[in-house]
């Protein structure tokens, strides 16, 4: 389901049987923790503090030797976890409105044993995903368009310029660069301030999934009737080289970890948010 890196190069994902890691790039891999269990989502804080969510939210601060259970907010939270330098975290709940079923962005200061309600953020019915970047800047992709927050989340602006608000991935990179994703790529250096668009390739369906590595851009591309393809791009995008060949027919995302290394999950998908595969390191 995740991928993650701490600084001393270990390498953790998160899967429908626990937690594993890996010592040497991926090339082998061992049950670290939470055995059986369904792991979703692995965030790595400082001191290299270990957040792992599946049905509950579990911390770490001794590598793995301890794990305290925390406030997961319940079983109605959404997928992902997001983390900031300050060991800030964030989480999406489902929750009953008016209006019907909205997703609201929670933040926790203390290690989730507390959550908040972020203001404004319950104006958006569906918040697909968050993305932290420089200096703490928030980029939160929505049914609504995109909206960015430089004060921890507290307040938000959407950011103008964006004819759809169909961008359901966000990513962010260093030196204040974000990655939005849809049927195209926005690519903003400005820390998000403005975007501008990267065309795809061959136009065959939607970026499923996008990696930004030193010097060149891998993206996964989805299409109802041909199936996924991976794509690489060392002009910025400019032109796009099919690099599919070996891999499996279905292939759902691409990682790129601090440690240098990029990763592919490729398997057939079983429901929305169950599927079998392997992780393959390129």
């Amino acid at each position: 389901y995740s991928i993650a890196s701490n600084s001393l190069g270990v390498t953790y994902a998160g899967t429908n049987k626990g937690v594993y890691s890996s010592l040497d790039s991926g090339k082998t891999w061992s049950i670290f923790a939470f055995s059986g269990r369904e792991i979703y989502s692995i965030v790595i804080g400082t001191s290299n503090s270990i957040y792992a969510w599946g049905y509950e939210l579990y911390y770490t601060s001794n590598n793995g030797a301890s794990w305290d259970s925390v406030n997961a907010l319940g079983s109605g939270s959404g997928e992902f976890l997001k983390i900031n330098s300050k060991d800030y975290l964030y989480r999406v709940k489902l929750i009953s409105s008016s209006s019907g079923l909205i997703e609201v962005l929670y933040r926790s200061k203390n290690k989730g044993q507390t959550w908040t309600a972020l203001a404004q953020s319950n104006a958006f019915s569906t918040i697909y995903k968050l993305a932290v970047g420089s200096n703490d800047v928030l980029i939160m992709a929505t049914n609504k368009g995109l909206f960015r927050s430089t004060d921890d989340g507290d307040t938000w602006t959407i950011i103008p310029g964006i004819s759809t608000s169909l961008y359901h991935n966000i990513i962010a990179m260093p030196n204040n660069v974000f990655y939005a994703e849809s049927y195209n790529i926005l690519y903003s250096n400005d820390n998000g301030v403005s975007f501008k668009e990267i065309q795809t390739p061959d136009n065959i369906g939607m970026v499923s999934s996008l990696c930004v590595i030193p010097n060149e851009m891998m993206l996964i591309q989805t299409s109802s009737t041909k199936g996924t393809f991976l794509y690489c791009s060392a002009d910025g995008g400019a032109s796009w080289n099919n690099v599919t060949s070996g891999l499996w027919d279905f292939m759902r995302e691409i990682f790129y970890t601090p440690n240098g290394n990029i990763y592919v999950l490729t398997g057939p998908i079983i429901n929305p948010i169950s599927y079998y595969g392997v992780i393959t390191k390129l």
